[in-house]
């Protein structure tokens, strides 16, 4: 699905600078996955997350971010998750930003669903490490190394884990032309392991790579966008000492869709041989995260739609209807939730520390 209303922006603007803001981003979510396949169990998130967090703009081309992230699953007397938010951005050019500490993470990826879970954005909301990120009339990339556990010399019976992941959209045409040709290309590695630690465990490094090729169509009216999106997905485990039942994989995955003012509808067909998603969404895989099985081929047939309004600057509402169908045993999976979206800034002071 199209994730923008749960994106953050990350450009800093000149006339920000000496500015101070309180950023507040919610999101109050509800997804039910009534699941029937051997894959991945059905489950319910219902949670609300809150990023609450002070900006300082020292110049114009840095930012200065900290606060702190809540996650509350509904039915629980407590924050589930309680982490900090510390970010540093620099722009290094007019297109170019470095950032260190809190990443722009999980959904502004903008990965495939294969290969990146979106569930992740209410259970892995907070990610850590460097990032680059590029924007121009033509390229945006996204390169991103997050630290999701560290390991301390006395940790020796932990590992390490982290995820390397590069997103880059090559843009034949200017963003702001009707006709929309982009080349999106991506890349991920999760890696398990370490030198420190005494398990005597072999290390784990999983790739998925995806090249793809995304028309699309601009209109005025009802219809904003009508378009086309066809992506050959690769799996490879390239672990010094593989432990995975397939060491590589592909798969073929076309999607038409239509936007409109207040709907978007998508239709997909996924074809899987010996697929694996390290970070992915489990029903697209071809092992299971529930039992020790593996189904090597995955035929499904996907539909997606979902409704949605901006009811205020940064705050939207929706609902969403998913459905997979398994073409090798003829089951059908479905997913269905709604949301509420906040994400502004308020202007506290100017403070003027650096002349």
């Amino acid at each position: 699905m199209d994730m923008t209303r749960f994106k953050d922006n990350y450009f800093i603007e000149e006339s920000d600078s000496n500015k101070v803001y309180l950023n507040i981003k919610n999101t109050n979510y509800f997804r039910n996955n009534e699941f029937f396949n051997d894959l991945d169990e059905g489950f319910t998130t219902f949670a609300s997350l809150i990023n609450a967090t002070v900006k300082y703009y020292p110049s114009s081309r840095s930012k200065l971010e900290t606060g702190i992230h809540l996650v509350n699953y509904y039915g629980r007397d407590k924050f589930d998750k309680v982490r900090p938010i510390i970010r540093f951005q620099y722009r290094l050019t007019k297109n170019l930003n470095f950032v260190i500490g809190s990443l722009y993470g999980t959904v502004n990826h903008d990965f495939i669903e294969p290969v990146f879970r979106q569930e992740r954005y209410i259970d892995n909301n907070i990610e850590s490490g460097v990032q680059m990120l590029y924007d121009s009339k033509y390229i945006h990339s996204d390169l991103y190394l997050n630290w999701e556990k560290y390991i301390f010399r006395t940790s020796l019976k932990d590992k390490e884990v982290f995820t390397v992941g590069w997103t880059n959209e090559f843009r034949l045409f200017k963003k702001e032309r009707r006709l929309k040709v982009n080349i999106p290309v991506q890349f991920l590695t999760a890696h398990i392991g370490g030198q420190v630690d005494t398990l005597s465990q072999p290390l784990e490094s999983l790739t998925n790579f995806v090249l793809g090729a995304h028309v699309g169509y601009k209109f005025d009216g009802l219809v904003n966008e009508i378009g086309a999106k066809i992506y050959a997905v690769h799996y490879k485990d390239i672990s010094d000492i593989p432990k995975r039942k397939f060491r590589k994989g592909n798969a073929f995955y076309p999607i038409i869709y239509g936007k409109s003012k207040y709907l978007n509808v998508y239709a997909g067909y996924w074809n899987a041989n010996s697929f694996i998603v390290p970070r992915g969404e489990p029903i697209f895989g071809s092992a299971s995260v529930i039992k020790n099985i593996s189904l090597p081929n995955r035929e499904l047939f996907i539909f997606k739609a979902e409704l949605f309004y901006e009811f205020s600057k940064g705050a939207n509402i929706g609902a969403r209807y998913e459905t997979y169908y398994n073409l090798h045993g003829g089951k059908y999976d479905m997913s269905y939730g709604c949301y509420i979206n906040l994400n502004r800034d308020f202007f506290l002071k100017t403070v003027k520390i650096f002349k």
